[in-house]
């Protein structure tokens, strides 16, 4: 197994017999870990949405697979899908639970994650976690497990009023001197 160093050393004596001058042993030289970070912190009104990204790192020497990160939300917000990350999510009630995926030793899976704040947010933390297992060879019975490992941003809602204006001109394109309207509303 390239995880695992064994040794078997003999010495000593025909007299006292090969059991007291054989050790035999091995180290297990496997070192799976995973780092997760979380931000950035979002402040939102009602109805509006921000982005924040979860980054998962296998920081450990080995691969490690199914890895699979949740996403505890406070309570009002929503998530509006991912925006960028090669993974799904489902949401039932609070908690966002993430399509699995493996890390080589070194390797960085970064997911942009939509929020959304509902009418009934409320301020807390969000925490996401990740765990995985390594996959181990067949010396030791198939694996073992790698985190959980868990950070955390802040989500703030904001108390209205909240402002959203928007500008549109009736063009594409205008010349000099051509007169054109400008439309601006707000919610």
């Amino acid at each position: 197994s390239p995880a695992i160093f064994s040794y078997d050393v003999n010495g000593g004596n025909r007299v006292d017999g090969p059991p007291e001058d054989n050790v035999r042993g091995e180290v297990d030289i496997v070192a799976p870990d995973l780092k997760i970070t979380k931000g950035p912190n979002l402040a939102l009104c009602e109805g509006q949405q921000g982005n924040v990204t979860i980054s998962v790192e296998n920081t450990g020497n080995v691969k490690v697979s199914n890895i699979v990160v949740t996403d505890e939300l406070p309570l009002g917000w929503t998530s509006c899908g991912v925006v960028s990350g090669g993974v799904t999510v489902e949401q039932v009630g609070t908690t966002l639970t993430f399509s699995s995926f493996d890390l080589a030793p070194c390797e960085l899976q970064d997911i942009v994650l939509c929020l959304q704040a509902g009418a009934e947010c409320t301020d807390g933390q969000n925490t996401a976690s990740a765990e995985g297992v390594h996959l181990a060879d067949c010396l030791d019975g198939g694996g073992r497990g790698v985190g959980p490992v868990s950070a955390s941003s802040l989500l703030e809602c904001l108390a209205g009023p909240c402002i959203d204006i928007r500008c549109a001109v009736d063009k594409p394109e205008v010349c000099p001197d051509e007169a054109y309207v400008v439309t601006v509303w707000g919610k």
